[in-house]
C-alpha cells in the first residue's frame, strides 16, 4: 500500500509542478499535428469498424 501511495504522489508531482514547470519555455510540436491527426482519423475508422461488427454479431 506505501508504494501505490508514492507511486501515486510521484505522478501528481509530475503532471501539476514538475512537468509545467519543464515545458513553460519550450515551443509545442508543432510538426507532430498531421501524425496525430492521422492518428485520430484510423482510431474513428477502427471504432466505426469495431461498432459494426458487434453489432452484426450480436443482433
Amino acid at each position: 500500500m506505501p508504494a501505490l501511495v508514492t507511486l501515486l504522489v510521484g505522478y501528481l508531482y509530475v503532471v501539476k509542478v514538475a512537468g509545467p514547470r519543464w515545458m513553460a519555455n519550450r515551443a509545442p510540436y508543432e510538426n507532430l499535428k498531421p501524425l496525430i491527426r492521422a492518428y485520430n482519423l484510423l482510431m474513428v475508422c477502427v471504432n466505426i469498424f469495431m461498432v459494426q461488427y458487434i453489432l452484426r454479431r450480436t443482433y
